[in-house]
């Protein structure tokens, strides 16, 4: 629970999916439903940032290939 209050919110949900198997608490359940809407949010910025570079990538690689086609 340590980790929710510092904000480090995949550290957080990592540990409160585990403690259930460790000990079982209705703390840990309630903080664990506090806990994954942040981490939600944070796993689909990532997943939309890293699908907007492998795109400008793929453009780049395209526009590379084209221009050395043209050179030829």
């Amino acid at each position: 629970m340590a980790n929710s209050m510092l904000g480090k919110w995949e550290e957080a949900a990592r540990d409160l999916h585990a403690a259930p198997n460790i000990d079982y608490d209705d703390e840990i359940r309630t903080t664990l439903k506090k806990v994954e809407p942040n981490v939600h949010k944070i796993v689909e910025h990532r997943r939309k940032y890293d699908r907007l570079w492998k795109e400008r990538n793929d453009k780049k690689a395209e526009r590379d290939r084209l221009r050395r086609r043209a050179e030829i």
